[in-house]
């Protein structure tokens, strides 16, 4: 039985073609520390893909990177039923990239916080675009 709350293979974005277009044609939230940046695309049913990133050039040590990485996944994997449900309900199909841009060494409740605002903005701004 798959619990909504589970972060699953198949919700991870790991397409270069996926990838290259939200660079070239996403928009933007910002929750500082963290730029969440998405496209709407289409496709069959509705799904959320979503990819995590750290700065290779603010972390250096790969350690800090993946533990920072760590914290990105368990906060978006526990605060992103609303997003669900909103997607589901609408029929939108996402594909997400989150950032985390600081150098410095951020708590978990500041980035689940952020985390929390940051995908609150983004339904906001699906929803303002439908």
């Amino acid at each position: 039985m798959n619990s909504p709350r589970k972060l699953e293979k198949k919700e991870l974005l790991s397409s270069k073609k996926s990838i290259q277009s939200i660079f070239d044609n996403g928009r933007i939230i910002k929750a500082y520390p963290l730029f969440i940046s998405f496209e709407v695309v289409s496709s069959e049913h509705s799904e959320i893909k979503v990819l995590f990133s750290v700065s290779k050039k603010r972390q250096k040590l790969a350690v800090r990177r993946n533990g920072i990485k760590r914290k990105l996944k368990e906060s978006y994997r526990l605060n992103k039923l609303p997003l669900r449900e909103f997607t589901l309900k609408e029929g939108l199909s996402l594909n997400l990239m989150i950032i985390q841009v600081t150098g410095d060494e951020v708590p978990y409740s500041t980035i689940e916080k952020k985390m929390i605002k940051g995908l609150s903005k983004l339904k906001e701004s699906l929803i303002k675009s439908n």
